[in-house]
């Protein structure tokens, strides 16, 4: 491995794909591979946040009973 830069611009991701991932992703790719690949990453990180967002809310809005029998968040986001 090369040597390190003690103040980056930017940070250097790598990952290792089969043959079979490779084609799959090049067959997704409408721009860069960089462009797909941060948007990715970008699309798991919020989708991460928002499930732990979501548990959080779960936790503080206990199930209310609705018309119909459903259960919705107390705090009145089952729409969201």
């Amino acid at each position: 491995m090369g040597k390190m830069k003690e103040h980056p611009r930017y940070n250097v991701l790598s990952v290792r794909v089969s043959d079979y991932e490779l084609r799959e992703v090049q067959e997704q790719i409408k721009g860069s591979r960089q462009d797909y690949l941060l948007q990715a990453l970008m699309e798991k990180i919020t989708r991460d946040r928002q499930a732990s967002l979501d548990d959080h809310l779960r936790r503080l809005s206990p199930p209310l009973k609705l018309r119909g029998g459903r259960e919705g968040l107390a705090s009145g986001l089952e729409g969201l």
